[in-house]
């Protein structure tokens, strides 16, 4: 059987349910795909492997899959992240998967049966990081722990909901245990931009051309992911154009190539990069972090991360004259709500410019 429902985005997905009785034992799996093919096929797929497992005598409960009130809190956070990790073209990202290992070991969810975190223990949970993180970090959290709950009866066919995590809402923003994200607004200053590229580029430390690096992320307005994956065959020269595969997006987070132009001052660092490798920096993401915080704290620059490079560069060339339409196919927002993230123009700069425009 499949389900075809409408997302909110205007995509059709496919809930398949392959079910078939051998025997008198009943056996049974849920999968969602973005195709009725890719349905179809999986369900006559999953059809043979509940045969095979009859010829083995087992039923679906042997198989290896743990009944849902014995199942500890870790173990499926397990199952969704190897469900992500097996899916085709998926990715549960980086940070995120940090912060699911670092959730899965707390003192009060190592242990803990998945049926049990209810509404009290979440809030237990909000407390108890509270007196090291942030409410904003927090909330993020608590959003990572609840997807294996929100996932488990659609996509691991486990018979656990996140209810809890609803009922708990209310009190947690109540209590100010959690709290929006604030929006970032700093920008590197020419001076400091200045400052740090030389400052990496003459390190005695230097192992990797950071500075190059961080000026390749001013210039191109690219994330330090993008740049450290971006291959020699994804460079256009002639045209000046980068093809990034599957580039991160809010509301299309895994299928999501794109063509972006760049400036003659980004292909000169491009050029004087050596082919060593099929990647342009095939350098490790947290070298090239751990470079910059130590640049910035030897020059005493305060709370300036390197994606700050991505909003100063953006920014930079709005101020210049670039339209919001242009500096999206930079970026690569698909509206201005979420560009204007990263726009952070300066008011003297827009006070200059109008003092030109009003003249007369």
């Amino acid at each position: 059987m499949i389900r075809k429902y409408k997302k909110n985005d205007g995509k059709f997905r496919y809930t398949a349910t392959a079910r078939i009785t051998i025997n008198g034992e009943p056996y049974q799996d849920t999968e969602t795909f973005n195709s009725e093919k890719l349905a179809s096929k999986w369900i006559e797929k999953r059809k043979k492997e509940f045969i095979a497992l009859a010829k083995q005598g087992k039923t679906q409960s042997e198989s290896g899959h743990k009944e849902p009130d014995k199942l500890l809190v870790p173990e499926l956070i397990d199952l969704y992240i190897k469900k992500w990790h097996d899916e085709p073209k998926l990715d549960i990202g980086g940070s995120k998967l940090s912060a699911l290992e670092c959730i899965k070991h707390h003192p009060l969810l190592s242990r803990l049966r998945a049926t049990r975190l209810n509404k009290d223990v979440i809030i237990k949970y909000a407390e108890e990081r509270n007196k090291q993180a942030k409410p904003q970090t927090v909330a993020q959290d608590i959003s990572y722990l609840r997807q294996p709950f929100k996932h488990a009866r659609e996509h691991l066919n486990i018979d656990i909901d996140d209810i809890e995590f609803k009922k708990a809402s209310p009190s947690l923003k109540a209590r100010k245990l959690i709290d929006n994200s604030i929006p970032r607004s700093r920008k590197a200053t020419p001076k400091e931009l200045g400052d740090v590229i030389e400052y990496l580029k003459s390190s005695p430390r230097r192992k990797i051309p950071a500075h190059d690096v961080a000026e390749f992320a001013y210039r191109s307005c690219m994330r330090l992911n993008e740049i450290c994956s971006l291959k020699w065959s994804d460079i256009d020269d002639h045209f000046r154009t980068i093809f990034i595969k599957q580039r991160k997006d809010p509301s299309n987070k895994h299928r999501n190539d794109q063509t972006i132009p760049f400036s003659p001052k980004a292909l000169e660092i491009i050029k004087r990069q050596k082919r060593t490798d099929a990647r342009v920096f095939p350098f490790k993401k947290d070298s090239v972090r751990a470079a910059w915080a130590r640049a910035c704290e030897k020059l005493d620059i305060d709370d300036l991360h390197f994606h700050d490079l991505r909003r100063t560069g953006l920014s930079q060339l709005v101020e210049s004259g670039l339209s919001f339409e242009e500096a999206m196919v930079i970026s690569g927002h698909k509206d201005y709500e979420q560009l204007k993230r990263y726009i952070n123009l300066d008011a003297q700069k827009i006070a200059k410019r109008l003092e030109e425009i009003t003249r007369d």
